[in-house]
């Protein structure tokens, strides 16, 4: 899971290709992040998008980071 690129540098996916990823519309992702479903470590904000942060994710998929 998170095999798309990265943005450079960043170590971060785009909300559109991390919903892709999972099946999911994009608009599943941000209610999920406003509802508090997925920590909000999980995401920056480079400018005015928001983005996934792959490894705090990733620990949260596998259960590592907890709400």
């Amino acid at each position: 899971m998170l095999n798309a690129p990265l943005f450079q540098g960043f170590g971060t996916i785009s909300i559109k290709d991390f919903a892709e990823q999972l099946g999911k519309p994009t608009s599943t992702i941000y209610t999920w992040l406003r509802n508090g479903n997925i920590p909000k470590e999980c995401f920056t904000k480079i400018g005015k998008c928001i983005f996934v942060r792959i490894e705090p994710m990733r620990k949260f998929l596998s259960g590592e980071l907890v709400e």
